[in-house]
């Protein structure tokens, strides 16, 4: 089974940066810099971590809190960017699939 876009960014963020706040749970919805699990310096490697692992360009206008606040947030910015570019009809399938869950 394909992993979810929301599947991959728990997985990376849970391994990075959630022993390090003492949080034990990380829902979809959570604001991860209020809850301090992302700062300045950590939302950097998640952008860098995003465009190698989607293969897609993350443009400075778009690298606001509120395209990567949240898991959702960032699953949606994401896809967003899928289907802009020249995504496979795999990728843009499991996209909608996503969006629409």
């Amino acid at each position: 089974m394909t992993e979810t876009i929301a599947q991959i960014l728990r997985s990376y963020l849970v391994a990075n940066y959630l022993p390090h706040t003492g949080q034990t749970n990380l829902t979809d919805d959570q604001d991860l810099f209020d809850t301090g699990i992302l700062d300045s310096a950590s939302a950097l490697a998640l952008l860098f971590f995003v465009e190698e692992r989607f293969a897609i360009s993350v443009p400075n206008d778009d690298f606001l809190p509120e395209n990567f606040a949240s898991i959702a947030a960032a699953t949606a910015y994401i896809g967003g960017k899928l289907l802009e570019s020249s995504a496979t009809p795999a990728v843009a399938e499991q996209v909608s699939e996503e969006r629409a869950s």
